[in-house]
């Protein structure tokens, strides 16, 4: 099971994993080996197997040929290999799809749990609003507006980034 313990509702959006990211590096690499084992391994034992002494002719014997038998086997393998790599890609991909679904429903329900909160604490400097008197020197009715105006703001704050994490 993935591990989203380390999100809460002050998680930056960007730090969900990103699959495209993930991809995008895979494919970086995997390009990088298709690349060196194309031109350096591939390509050199193909050409020795079609003009240079791995080729069916060159040391046979009884009609067979170990050294093209054994380069074909290499051959075989370096395509088994690439099949792999693209098989794991995709494996990857998917996991890292699974995981962030898991860290965005983890997001979701951090943002939504506090703006409950937020909720609450709005409610309850709504409701010591409502006992103030305007006559009341430590507790100015003003400064409590003030707080149902910050809190206000909060809950929008996190009901923006609660939509821009459901969009993602």
């Amino acid at each position: 099971m993935p591990k989203v313990d380390w999100i809460t509702w002050k998680t930056n959006i960007k730090e969900i994993i990103n699959p495209q990211e993930v991809l995008d590096n895979l494919t970086k690499k995997t390009q990088e080996y298709y690349s060196y084992t194309n031109s350096v391994i591939y390509e050199t034992i193909n050409h020795e197997m079609e003009h240079g002494g791995l080729t069916k002719e060159t040391l046979n014997i009884n009609g067979k040929n170990l050294a093209y038998e054994k380069a074909n086997v290499i051959m075989n393998h370096l395509e088994e290999i690439k099949a792999n790599i693209e098989e794991l890609k995709k494996n990857i991909l998917d996991a890292s799809e699974e995981q962030k679904q898991i860290e965005k429903k983890q997001l979701i329900q951090a943002i939504e749990t506090k703006i409950e909160e937020e909720e609450k604490i709005k409610q309850n400097i709504i409701s010591l609003n409502n006992r103030i008197q305007v006559e009341n020197e430590l507790v100015k009715k003003g400064d409590v507006e003030d707080l149902i105006k910050i809190s206000e703001e909060r809950i929008t704050q996190l009901q923006e980034k609660l939509e821009l994490v459901k969009a993602l």
